[in-house]
């Protein structure tokens, strides 16, 4: 949910993702929620969750996008708060889940920094090989600030992906 500051790397000529770059990527990409990670494998992902966490917790997905997630967790009987940095994610995901009753509504990161809002799991779904070394600091601290003290966080990278597929 956070990113390096510079746009282009003029010595690499590479892209560097800023702030505006991430917030307009993921705002695109919620244009398309079925080709989300957790679109295709959200099951298997409240599977692993559920060795580790009770239901009826308070859970936080973390970076939630369009919600897929939010939604699996949601009909595991979780209670359910999203996060993410896209204004259009959040949008979304409020709009499809507003209504459940365990859902525990979306944030902004500053809005859920600044809140008394405590989550018993986060959860971080294929987030963290996005970011470098100093935001997954970062990230990490964020989700130690709003982690009840006997909290779990669970996260899911990618292992031998074949991106090709």
């Amino acid at each position: 949910m956070y990113e390096n500051t510079n746009k282009i790397d003029t010595e690499t000529q590479s892209l560097k993702w800023t702030s505006e770059l991430v917030r307009k990527f993921w705002n695109y990409q919620s244009r398309f929620p079925e080709n989300y990670f957790t679109s295709l494998y959200g099951d298997e992902i409240v599977k692993a969750v559920r060795k580790h966490v009770p239901r009826q917790a308070r859970i936080l997905d973390y970076a939630c996008g369009t919600g897929a997630l939010t939604g699996h967790l949601l009909r595991a009987d979780f209670s359910v708060g999203g996060c993410d940095l896209s204004p259009d994610s959040i949008a979304y995901v409020r709009k499809v889940y507003g209504a459940h009753p365990s859902f525990k509504g979306t944030y902004t990161l500053d809005r859920l920094l600044a809140g008394s809002e405590k989550f018993d799991a986060v959860v971080l779904v294929e987030l963290i090989e996005h970011v470098d070394d100093d935001v997954l600091v970062r990230v990490m601290s964020d989700v130690r600030q709003v982690l009840l003290p006997d909290g779990v966080v669970i996260v899911t990278t990618p292992n031998d992906e074949y991106l090709d597929a």
